[in-house]
């Protein structure tokens, strides 16, 4: 049996007495349960079993845009091992999805995620999609995940309060997206301490400045507003944890683009940007341009290129990719990096509401959603379903926090994607619970990680509003386009005039900033407010 992903068991599953027809046992308490409420679950009780069918069956599935040069052993082994459900994939080009989708000759269900308009328009409306939250009776892992974890349903639900896709939920080393690298070796060498404090790194880019033939030693896109160092270092100037449209501390939605935190970092970053630590095209280096100034020796901060960095970056065949903390006004302050988005709103696995397989399939899903063995031996679980069976892909050794990857031709990889979506998966899927564990394998990725475990996730406990998750009324949605591309224009050709004192843009001056907040309000500002202020409201109501 394998090894429990997290300390959190699954909540074993009451007794029951009556067999039902799709390899189940059911016993009912109620008459009549309430189906539209995830508590759905808790009015019947039922315990899967395994195959789902006895004979095995057929059913279709689309996919959109993959390669189907090799069957997907997930699918064609693991899955069909476990449940006697064969799933029989067609590929269908992204351009012409669409198309497909408004024809009459669907699948059994999807293998891709619908969005939120597709989601409304075919389940909510059309009644063409299975409402999984009539389904929670059969499908005990995603009712009893939910219940722990009630953000993940809140994050999929329509227009109608009804639930036609499924999430995807991760907590793993990787996700945070404020992250702030260096070169460790070049630091070490000159004796430099990696700063903690705005004060310290500002210092510290002046000395290595300095010690580098005047090179500019930071290189990102600080243009790009969620991008890695913004995002780390925003908190560091007031209470607002993010960007854009935000939460303040009482949970109320705000703009950040006209708070005094957002002019302070401005003048941060236009300082950095006028005396040259950061590199003067900022707004337009790509992550190849990235990667080669790291290279060189004369970038030394960094972010965007820190994946494809090499081992001869560094030049005694070691790996040297350091991870700020996220910095911090003045020493004793706790640093705060926003909350990561572990919920994935990605509405994947809608159901044709048609099928005449809809509890199978339904059955079948639900194994994502299980943290350990939904039977002993098969190897699937929520992890199963990104890597493939947990026994033989995936191997945690829990004494020294690491984990391989292990093909099934016995080649090992710290972090073989390519291999698992040409061969194993479609899509990332399931449940992963792979927080504080690393590659064994010594690599770029195994030094990341271990960065982002010890400097980064213990941190990110800043609260921010994930729009993401939000469902807008078709008012909303109206009011969102009338007003939000006008509105995205200013603020962010503003912000690259700012930081680089162009166009009359000089961000110590108070005249200038306030023409710049009166000019954002009478942008539709309070209406673009009160949209997600009301969504959110709405969101955060629901049980």
């Amino acid at each position: 049996m394998i090894k429990k992903i997290v300390s959190m068991a699954l909540a074993s599953v009451l007794a029951l007495s009556v067999l039902c027809s799709c390899g189940g046992k059911t016993t009912s308490t109620a008459s009549s349960p309430d189906k539209s409420s995830s508590d759905a679950a808790s009015t019947t009780t039922f315990t899967p079993t395994y195959p789902i069918v006895e004979s095995p069956i057929t059913v279709k599935a689309w996919v959109v845009g993959k390669d189907m040069t090799n069957p997907r052993l997930l699918w064609s082994e693991d899955l069909y091992n476990l449940t006697n459900i064969k799933v029989e994939f067609s590929n269908i080009e992204s351009d012409a999805f669409n198309a497909a989708l408004s024809g009459d000759d669907w699948p059994d269900f999807f293998a891709v995620g619908f969005n939120k308009a597709q989601r409304n328009e075919f389940g909510a409306l059309g009644h063409k999609l299975v409402n999984y939250l009539d389904k929670l009776e059969i499908m005990p892992y995603l009712a009893k995940f939910m219940e722990e974890y009630p953000v993940s349903k809140q994050a999929l639900l329509s227009s109608d309060g009804g639930m036609y896709g499924l999430f995807r939920y991760e907590e793993g080393p990787g996700l945070s997206g404020a992250r702030m690298h260096y070169n460790a070796e070049f630091l070490e060498k000159n004796n430099i301490a990696a700063p903690e404090t705005l004060d310290e790194f500002y210092e510290v880019l002046k000395k290595c400045k300095e010690l580098n033939g005047g090179a500019a030693p930071l290189v990102t896109n600080l243009n790009q507003t969620w991008g890695y160092y913004g995002a780390a270092m925003f908190p560091a100037f007031g209470e607002l944890n993010s960007f854009g449209r935000t939460l303040d501390a009482n949970d109320n939605v705000v703009n950040a683009y006209i708070s005094d935190q957002y002019r302070e970092f401005l003048k941060y970053v236009a300082k950095l940007y006028k005396e040259g630590l950061l590199h003067q095209e900022y707004m337009t280096l790509d992550t190849n341009s990235m990667s080669s100034l790291v290279q060189q020796g004369s970038g030394i901060f960094f972010a965007e290129c820190a994946l494809g960095l090499p081992i001869d970056t560094f030049t005694d065949g070691k790996w040297h990719i350091g991870t700020l903390k996220p910095l911090v006004a003045k020493k004793g302050d706790t640093p705060v990096a926003p909350e990561y988005e572990a919920v994935k709103a990605d509405g994947t696995f809608p159901i044709n509401a048609a099928s005449k397989y809809v509890d199978e399939i339904c059955r079948m899903l639900d194994t994502q959603f299980s943290k350990d063995e939904v039977k002993e031996g098969s190897g699937i679980n929520g992890l199963a379903w990104n890597y493939g069976k947990s026994d033989t892909v995936f191997h945690i050794d829990e004494k020294t926090n690491t984990y391989t990857l292990t093909t099934r031709d016995g080649s090992v990889d710290d972090y073989n994607t390519d291999w698992l979506t040409k061969n194993v998966i479609y899509d990332w899927a399931g449940v992963q619970f792979i927080m504080q564990y690393a590659p064994a394998t010594e690599s770029n990725t195994k030094n990341r990680l271990e960065g982002y475990i010890n400097n980064l996730l213990p941190y990110c406990t800043g609260k921010i509003l994930h729009s993401g998750w939000l469902t807008f009324t078709d008012e909303e949605q109206d009011t969102l386009d009338s007003y939000s591309t006008e509105y995205d224009n200013y603020v962010n050709q503003s912000r690259a005039q700012f930081i680089t004192d162009t166009e009359g843009m000089d961000i110590n001056d108070d005249a200038v900033w306030k023409k710049y907040v009166d000019t954002v309000k009478s942008l539709h500002d309070d209406d673009l407010n009160k949209v997600y202020q009301d969504a959110y409201t709405r969101f955060s109501s629901t049980k």
